[in-house]
């Protein structure tokens, strides 16, 4: 890892240049949410970078409690992490089931198509806004009970409040700090190694050694971005919930991780490939440029998969009619260039236009995707 290239954009600020320095603007990411299926996954197999990647949710042990205390319904995902007691019709909090926090306050969201509309199995995801909204006295909060992106792994002025009671103390990181990311990496160029090896390559170590690499620098380098970006609950708990632990990676911790079978190669070079293909994605995640390329061109993740399946959304939006491009616009023919753009569209066999059928831009591909596999379809 010490040949990775974190880049930093300051190391000071001496004049105001808008959000340069730190990346992106306050609200990126604000409306966007972790996969269920991803963190499912993630927490499974005991990977610390669920915890660098995405944010804690908003229930901690006191917010629990003062659900508990005004006898109020808490979504049925925590609820089932949760050791209480009940006396007189009184619930109190005891302690965090199963792995325990940090690990227990990741929780991502149903993807399946209309998932929202599915209020019998899904309400307590996405009406929070009812569900998850508790009031003492005059003071009333909401508290989101799935995990987001952790924004100052992508935004160095993102303010952080800590989830407490209403009418509690604010408890807040305001410290604007020019943004650290990771441009390339040791784990990055070791994966693409194990893809190779897999497929045929000549190559001096074996996909496993590659493999083991990757995964082991990755949470290395995930960890060392988190420390250096100062993100929420790294380092610190904020003294306020008992319950609360620090995210910061542990000894052992990516023994643990790597000791399950979905983290080895086991010899079915057709699962070896999707592993490998699914670390790429995760190394990805806060990349989305990258992740989508890794998606195209590898059919990954894939139908039926036991380990992140694709969604397939058909008949609303079949595979087919997902855009694999970006549309090129019709040239106006007064441009002094017209011919040259229509013939070199031709060339590539491009439909210029605008609004068109995903259907288009999923079958007229660039050149590097001409033989890739359909989404969903899995490595050809």
């Amino acid at each position: 890892a010490d040949y990775d290239f974190l880049f930093n954009k300051a190391t000071s600020i001496t004049k105001d240049d808008g959000d340069k320095v730190y990346h992106w603007n306050q609200g990126f990411m604000e409306s966007t949410a972790s996969s269920r299926r991803v963190i499912d996954f993630m927490l499974k197999n005991k990977d610390p970078r669920v915890r660098f990647f995405y944010r804690k949710n908003g229930w901690n042990s006191t917010i629990v409690q003062g659900f508990f205390d005004q006898g109020k319904n808490i979504p049925s995902f925590i609820m089932e992490n949760i050791n209480y007691t009940e006396e007189n019709g009184k619930k109190k909090f005891v302690s965090w089931k199963g792995m325990g926090e940090p690990w227990v306050r990741y929780y991502g969201l149903p993807v399946e198509m209309d998932a929202a509309q599915n209020t019998a199995e899904n309400a307590d995801y996405f009406d929070y806004g009812n569900r998850s909204k508790l009031k003492i006295g005059d003071a009333e909060k909401t508290f989101v009970p799935f995990s987001g992106y952790n924004q100052e792994m992508i935004i160095g002025r993102y303010d952080f409040t800590l989830p407490t009671l209403p009418g509690g103390p604010v408890i807040q990181d305001l410290d604007d700090r020019p943004w650290y990311g990771m441009y390339m990496s040791t784990s990055e160029v070791n994966l693409y190694l194990a893809e190779f090896k897999l497929l045929g390559a000549s190559l001096p170590g074996t996909a496993q050694q590659y493999f083991n690499k990757a995964l082991r620098a990755s949470v290395e380098e995930y960890n060392r971005l988190a420390a250096i970006n100062k993100i929420p609950y790294y380092g610190k708990t904020y003294e306020y919930d008992e319950h609360e632990a620090a995210i910061d990676l542990k000894a052992g911790e990516i023994d643990a991780m790597m000791a399950n079978t979905d983290y080895q190669l086991t010899g079915n070079t057709t699962l070896d490939l999707e592993k490998v293909y699914i670390q790429q994605l995760l190394h990805f995640v806060l990349y989305p440029n990258e992740q989508f390329v890794t998606v195209r061109r590898s059919g990954i993740p894939k139908e039926n998969s036991t380990l992140i399946a694709w969604e397939n959304f058909a008949p609303t939006v079949p595979n087919n009619a997902i855009p694999r491009r970006f549309e090129v616009g019709a040239p106006s023919p007064t441009d002094l260039m017209y011919q040259i753009l229509l013939d070199a569209y031709s060339a590539q066999e491009f439909t210029p236009g605008s609004n068109q059928d995903g259907t288009l831009l999923n079958s007229e591909r660039v050149w590097q995707d001409k033989n890739a596999p359909q989404f969903g379809q899995g490595p050809k």
